[in-house]
C-alpha cells in the first residue's frame, strides 16, 4: 500500500465547493465521482443534483504520482473536510489536499490533509484528528454524464456576449423564462405567467438562440466569472441546457420550456402611436435624475395635452418643465408619473437616430400603462419600456405650470449684442446719469 496526494488547487476551490454544497444527502448519488487522467495531468470531479450535475476540471501537480482511476468520495468526507478547515482556522483560499491510499490495483481510502501554518501545527499537533473514509466505485449516473458531456454538440459563444446577455436579464427579474433569438434580434420573456416580446439591444448579437431560467442565468454567471477562456460552450438538448468552460461544466433543466414557447404573447391595448424627439426626452430625463430632490422623489412626469408633450416635475423646492417635439394628437389631456432612473438606465446606443422615432402608449387589462420606445419606425417590437402611473388628479397643477412656462418664455433667454457693435456700447437707448452727481465743466 502507498499514499498519494490529490491536490485541488486554489483556483478551482470555488467551483469544487459549489459542487459539494449541491450534494443531496437523500439521494443515491450523494457523492462526488473522481476521474483521474494521469497522462493528461487532469482530474475531473462530478456531483450535484441529478440531472443538473456540475463538473470541475483541475490540473494535477507536477510529479503527482497518481494513476488513471475513477472512484467516488462520499458526502460525509466533504462535510468533515469543511468542518476541519473551520476548526483549524484554515481559509478556503488554500488548496484542498486529499491523501489517497492505493492497494491491489485501486484507490481504497481517502483522508483530508490540513494545510496549516507552523505556529498552529505546534500548538495543536497532539490533537489533530484522523478520519479515514472508504472510497466507492464512481456513480453510474456520474459516469454517464461524463461520457455524454464529451459527446455533446457544443457551440462557442464569446464570454463578452454572454455578459451582455446576463446583464440584460437583470431588467426582467423576477422572470420564469427569458429567450434570446439571435436570428431575429428579439427577446421574449415570461413573468407571472405573462409573455412579452422586445427587440434586443443593438450590442447584443448572440450567435445562437437559447432560453434561460433565473437559476440557469445564475449558473451561467458563475461559469463566466470563473473562466479565463474567451468563450463558453453551450449545448441545448430538449429542456436541458449545458454550459462548458475549460474549468467546469454544468447542466440546467428548463422545466416547462415548451409551454413557454407555445404561450401567446400578451398584447395590451394601444392608446397612442406617435413619433417624438426621444433624444431630447432621454437627455432631459438624465439631467433631472442628477438632481438630489428628483432622486429623493424618484419621480418625474409626462404631460400630454393637445398636440404637445412635456417632461416636467413639481417638487417642494423646484419646478421643471420642458416641451418635447412630437406629432402627437389627443383630445383629453393625460398626466403620468414615471421613474426617471428606469428611463436613465434604458440602453439607447445611437441617440443621434432617436431625434424622431416611434413610441406607443399602451394599457393592459389590469389598468397598467407603459411607454414603449422603438428603435425605428418599422420595428414590430419595442426595445425598451417604462411603467407609467396615471396622475390625473394633479392635472390642474401641471396645466398651471404650462401657463407659467408660456407666460415667462422671454425671461429665460437674453439676446446677445451684435458682434459688429463696439465693445461697451449699450444695446438699448437709455440716458445714464453721472453716478457721482458731478456736472462737466
Amino acid at each position: 500500500m502507498y499514499m498519494a496526494k490529490l491536490i485541488i488547487p486554489i483556483e478551482s476551490s470555488e467551483i469544487f465547493l459549489n459542487i459539494v454544497d449541491h450534494l443531496n444527502k437523500k439521494e443515491s448519488d450523494n457523492c462526488i465521482s473522481v476521474f483521474i487522467n494521469a497522462k493528461a495531468n487532469n482530474v475531473t470531479f462530478i456531483g450535484g443534483i441529478y440531472p443538473e450535475y456540475m463538473l470541475c476540471n483541475a490540473e494535477l501537480e507536477p510529479g503527482h504520482g497518481l494513476k488513471n482511476s475513477e472512484f467516488a468520495i462520499p458526502r460525509d468526507f466533504f462535510i468533515n473536510m469543511k468542518n476541519l478547515k473551520t476548526d483549524y482556522w484554515q481559509a478556503n483560499n488554500t488548496p484542498h489536499i486529499l491523501h489517497l491510499s492505493y492497494e491491489n490495483g485501486r484507490y481504497t481510502t481517502v483522508q483530508f490533509c490540513l494545510y496549516l501554518t507552523k505556529d498552529i501545527l505546534t500548538k495543536n499537533q497532539d490533537y489533530l484528528p484522523m478520519d479515514i473514509f472508504d472510497l466507492d466505485v464512481a456513480h453510474q449516473k456520474h459516469i454517464a454524464y461524463f461520457k455524454a458531456n464529451n459527446q455533446r454538440a457544443f457551440q462557442r459563444v464569446p464570454v463578452t456576449t454572454l455578459q451582455y446577455i446576463l446583464h440584460e436579464t437583470q431588467y426582467y427579474v423576477p422572470f420564469e423564462f427569458i429567450q434570446f433569438n439571435g436570428e431575429k434580434g428579439e427577446l421574449r420573456y415570461q413573468r407571472n405567467g405573462k409573455v412579452n416580446e422586445k427587440m434586443l439591444p443593438e450590442h447584443i448579437k448572440p450567435p445562437l438562440s437559447f432560453a434561460l431560467t433565473q437559476h440557469a442565468a445564475t449558473q451561467l454567471t458563475q461559469i463566466c466569472n470563473n473562466t479565463e477562456s474567451p468563450d463558453i460552450e453551450i449545448c441545448i438538448e430538449g429542456d436541458a441546457i449545458s454550459f462548458k468552460s475549460p474549468e467546469q461544466s454544468m447542466t440546467c433543466i428548463l422545466s416547462d420550456i415548451e409551454l413557454f414557447y407555445q404561450r401567446d404573447v400578451y398584447k395590451p391595448q394601444t392608446i397612442l402611436n406617435f413619433q417624438a424627439d426621444l433624444w431630447a426626452l432621454k437627455m432631459r430625463n438624465d439631467a433631472l435624475w442628477k438632481q438630489q430632490e428628483i432622486k429623493a422623489a424618484n419621480q418625474c412626469v409626462l404631460f400630454i395635452e393637445g398636440n404637445e408633450m412635456f417632461i416636467c416635475s413639481i417638487l417642494d423646492h423646484s419646478q421643471s418643465f420642458k416641451p418635447i417635439a412630437t406629432n402627437i394628437s389627443i383630445e383629453d389631456p393625460l398626466l403620468f408619473a414615471y421613474c426617471p432612473k428606469t428611463l436613465s438606465e434604458l440602453p439607447i446606443k445611437n441617440m443621434l437616430n432617436m431625434t424622431q422615432t416611434r413610441a406607443t402608449l399602451t394599457k393592459d387589462k389590469q389598468g397598467e400603462y407603459k411607454l414603449n420606445i422603438y428603435r425605428n419606425l418599422q420595428d414590430r417590437l419595442p426595445y425598451g419600456s417604462i411603467d407609467l402611473k396615471p396622475e390625473q388628479p394633479k392635472l390642474k397643477q401641471y396645466q398651471a405650470l404650462k401657463r407659467k412656462y408660456d407666460e415667462t418664455q422671454e425671461k429665460r433667454f437674453i439676446i446677445q449684442p451684435d458682434p459688429s457693435e463696439k465693445q461697451g456700447q449699450l444695446a438699448f437707448d437709455e440716458v445714464v446719469e453721472d453716478p457721482f452727481g458731478f456736472d462737466e465743466d
